[in-house]
């Protein structure tokens, strides 16, 4: 994959949130539409998985995830 940043090609791996040992924490991960960007009560969330492809630049050091919505999720 080419990094949308500086089109250097990226490496391919992978991206998970992890709670570490707080296994009582809940986490969630959404997608919101821009709109929503600065509301204090967002809406349009899409619940995603905490686990997706992942891809890092090292030119520009960021990471670019892709993550399935998460069908399970409570919202």
């Amino acid at each position: 994959m080419k990094c949308p940043n500086c089109n250097e090609e990226m490496k391919k791996g992978v991206v998970i949130v992890d709670n570490g040992e707080m296994s009582d924490v809940t986490l969630t991960l959404n997608w919101y539409p821009d709109s929503e960007r600065n509301k204090k009560n967002k809406k349009g969330s899409v619940p995603l998985a905490l686990k997706g492809e992942g891809y890092y630049c090292d030119n520009c050091m960021k990471v670019y995830a892709t993550h399935d919505m998460h069908f399970n999720s409570i919202f």
